[in-house]
């Protein structure tokens, strides 16, 4: 914390702020500070409206998930919106230029690691912008992953991102989705996905065991008919040879 500068207007702080956001003494800014320096964090509006983020759902619990069966059989609890602050590293930690997501929080929610900013749109972050949305708060310095992910903490950008969130109870379990706000995209608990692919291979081996019995019996009934056959024409040949003697 040697040397915080206002990101703004690069002011000196003359003391540590007690709480996080700061406003500088000079120019009235506020910022954010942790044990890297202060900054200005940024918010990714929401694009995907409640009805888009429950449709995608329903069509992903439909499709991906298991099938109609499956989708009849959840019901989803409200859809809640949440800005959840995501670390994007700009350095690495051997001083290569690279981009690194990482979740600000100790316990992420599913999706957070599929975000793509190639195409986000990103604004400084005034809370009274995000509605009524739910701002989760960073439980996690970019400190954590200095040498989990190998990157320089000091070129973290702070983004608080966009997710409609909900959960359902599916066989005694329940289990998060999240809809990425920006692109819809649907995250959620592959456990129903990994039970359903899992007895794929039980199914197509049982229509492999099914296939070769009827494969061997099909083989069997022409041996048999062959050795029938062959048989009866032994016979044949051996009596017009015995009558010609």
């Amino acid at each position: 914390m040697q040397g915080l500068s206002c990101p703004s207007c690069t002011a000196p702080v003359v003391s540590r702020p007690e709480s996080s956001p700061a406003s500088c003494a000079r120019c009235g800014a506020k910022f954010h500070f942790d044990d890297y320096g202060t900054y200005v964090p940024l918010f990714a509006p929401c694009k995907v409206t409640v009805e888009e983020a429950t449709e995608n759902v329903m069509e992903w619990a439909s499709g991906v998930k298991g099938g109609r069966e499956f989708s009849r059989h959840i019901e989803l609890a409200k859809m809640t919106r949440r800005y959840f602050p995501v670390f994007v590293f700009g350095t690495l930690r051997d001083g290569r230029k690279g981009t690194v997501v990482a979740s600000a929080t100790a316990s992420p929610e599913p999706g957070i690691r599929n975000i793509d900013f190639s195409h986000v749109e990103m604004h400084a972050l005034d809370e009274a912008t995000l509605g009524d949305g739910e701002v989760m708060r960073p439980s996690l310095g970019p400190g954590a992953y200095t040498k989990l992910l190998s990157v320089d903490p000091t070129t973290r950008t702070v983004v608080y991102y966009p997710f409609w969130c909900t959960q359902y109870v599916y066989k005694g379990r329940l289990n998060t989705v999240t809809v990425d706000g920006c692109s819809g995209r649907v995250s959620g608990d592959l456990s129903v996905e990994i039970e359903r692919r899992s007895s794929m291979p039980f199914a197509a081996a049982a229509f492999a065991v099914i296939g070769a019995e009827g494969a061997l019996a099909l083989i069997n009934w022409i041996f048999a008919a062959a050795v029938v056959a062959a048989t009866a024409g032994y016979a044949i040949y051996h009596a017009r040879r015995h009558r010609g003697d």
